[in-house]
């Protein structure tokens, strides 16, 4: 087995190893606009090792559809107000998902309901604006319920297709140029910008806090 199939092995057994539970950290506070699960779908917390933040992201229900909002807490405890994702296009953001490297860049892997796939945006850290939202899931699947995990140098995402677990690796951001490893590579670098999101069905994002 040559080194870059090992790596790549120990890698995803890492994943498996840490399981695809939930996303994120126990938090007994959340945003003021997180109405509760019945209402708005489950939030997903996560710690950034950079700076004290803390992110939540959850399905907020807005208007007859689920959008994606999103929010962070500064080390005084103080949420932001949410930014969203997906406002008013008609579809169903959900269940997200939420990782952040040790250079504080958040990743946020969320469903789209109607289609089923699942599609990865990125924050590298110290922006305000959210990367458009890139199809993560292969074609032809019907994708649900992303995770993610960060092993060593590389984004673990994990999603459920049918009664399978299906697992990607891609490199972090600023990290390297290739995209997922072990297939076509259909997500452009992390962190580019456009308007390949709203074509795709994710939704185009709004500046964050």
């Amino acid at each position: 087995m040559d080194e870059h199939r090992c790596n790549r092995k120990t890698v995803l057994l890492a994943a498996m190893l840490v399981g695809l539970g939930a996303t994120g950290i126990a938090a007994p506070d959340l945003p003021v606009r997180y109405m509760h699960p019945v209402l708005d779908g489950p939030a997903a917390v996560v710690a950034s090792p950079v700076g004290g933040l803390r992110w939540a992201a959850w399905a907020y229900r807005s208007e007859g559809e689920f959008d994606l909002a999103l929010s962070v807490r500064d080390p005084s405890g103080q949420w932001s107000p949410p930014s969203f994702l997906g406002e008013r296009d008609r579809l169903d953001q959900a269940d997200p998902a939420l990782a952040v490297d040790a250079g504080g860049n958040l990743y946020v892997a969320f469903v789209v309901r109607q289609v089923g796939r699942v599609y990865l945006s990125v924050l590298p850290a110290g922006s305000s604006r959210l990367s458009d939202p890139a199809e993560a899931s292969l074609p032809g699947e019907r994708a649900s319920s992303p995770q993610l995990r960060i092993v060593r140098d590389r984004l673990v995402l994990g999603y459920r297709v049918g009664s399978r677990v299906v697992l990607r690796d891609l490199p972090l951001l600023g990290a390297g140029t290739h995209g997922v490893q072990d297939g076509p590579d259909i997500l452009p670098p992390l962190g580019s910008t456009g308007s390949s999101g709203s074509r795709s069905g994710g939704g185009g994002s709004r500046s964050t806090p």
